[in-house]
This record gives structure tokens, C-alpha cells and sequence, in this order.
């Protein structure tokens, strides 16, 4: 158990290690547990070229022709599965280009101690990709067929009609609860006096 000398003086390192305060700093930091991201949310390394991927999304939609917020969600899930399998691919023809040339490839030692090892480990990690592209595009395809019937088309206009119009009204709604000099009527919102013909 720690002494109240240590526990003091614990406190008071911490209070020195505050983390980066630049902006670069904290980019740099909040990407330290990352290695080989092959299990995150977004598929784009630091080293891979961004625009390259938003190309590679757009021709994916093109492809797909994703219409519902569930489809766009859905062929983003593909995307990022087929970005990460291109990289794996990438990991190992460099791991075997390696290891012919007695060397080792720089992504190597994310996954294992020896060549068996790192490529045993990125061929599991491809499979839980690929299984994840394919359950991906299996209910994209479910979903197109349920939602593309032209009763469902038909159905979704009116749906999306009918929202836009409550949308308006709440944000009219909003708008006269916020903004009372917008809500209240001036002299010229007065309705113009009727005149009664004697």
C-alpha cells in the first residue's frame, strides 16, 4: 500500500501532466492506441490518402444507388470493409516480399514476432472483414427489395411529404417561441378594416 508521501506525491506529478495543448499535439495523441485499424469505426489510416478513400466511397454509392438513410449507412459499411481488404492485400504481399528478401515489412510487427505469425493473425482479421462486407451487402440487397416495390415508393414520397410539412411546423413553432418580435404582429400585420356598404 502506497505511504501518503507517495500518494502526494503523486498528486502533484499529475497535475504537471496536463497532455498536448496544440492542436497538432492532440490529433497526434488521440491516434496512439491505434495499430492497425483494422477494427475501427473509420477505415482511413493517417498514412493513406483521404481523397483516394471519398473517391473510393462515391463509386461505391454510384455502384450500390443507395437512397433510404439505411442504405447510405449500409454501403458505407461496405466501403469500409472492401478499403480494409485492399489493405490487408497491401500487408501481405509486403509480409511475403519480406520475408523472400530476409527483412522484415514494416507492418509486421502489428500482428506477430515472425512472418507465420503476423500473416496467420491478418488472414483472421480478413475474415471477420470479409464476413462483415458480406453481411453488409446481403441486407442492402434485403432492404432494396423491400423498399423499392412501387408501392414502397409511392408510400415513402407520401412519408417524406407528410415529415417535411410536421418539420415545418415545429421549426415555425420553435421560431415563434424563440424569436417573439418575428410572432408578434406589427401595424401592417393588422388585417385591413372592412367596410360596410350603407
Amino acid at each position: 500500500m502506497e505511504s501518503q508521501s507517495q500518494l502526494t506525491a503523486n498528486r502533484d506529478n499529475a497535475q504537471h501532466s496536463t497532455g498536448p495543448r496544440t492542436e497538432p499535439g492532440k490529433q497526434t495523441v488521440s491516434r496512439n492506441a491505434v495499430r492497425h485499424n483494422l477494427s475501427s469505426a473509420h477505415p482511413v489510416l493517417s498514412s493513406e490518402d483521404r481523397t483516394q478513400f471519398e473517391h473510393f466511397l462515391f463509386e461505391s454509392k454510384l455502384d450500390l444507388a443507395p437512397r433510404t438513410h439505411t442504405e447510405h449507412t449500409l454501403v458505407e459499411q461496405v466501403a469500409f470493409a472492401e478499403w480494409k481488404l485492399l489493405r490487408i492485400a497491401q500487408w501481405e504481399t509486403q509480409i511475403i516480399d519480406a520475408t523472400l528478401a530476409n527483412s522484415q515489412a514494416p507492418c509486421e510487427k502489428l500482428f506477430g514476432k515472425s512472418p507465420d505469425e503476423a500473416l496467420a493473425r491478418l488472414h483472421r482479421h480478413e475474415a471477420g472483414v470479409r464476413r462483415a462486407w458480406y453481411n453488409a451487402l446481403r441486407e442492402l440487397r434485403q432492404i432494396k427489395k423491400l423498399n423499392h416495390t412501387p408501392d414502397q415508393v409511392q408510400d415513402r414520397s407520401q412519408y417524406i411529404v407528410s415529415m417535411k410539412q410536421r418539420m415545418e411546423k415545429i421549426v415555425e413553432s420553435a421560431d415563434s417561441k424563440t424569436n417573439p418580435i418575428a410572432s408578434s404582429p406589427g401595424p401592417e400585420a393588422d388585417p385591413p378594416a372592412s367596410f360596410d356598404a350603407a
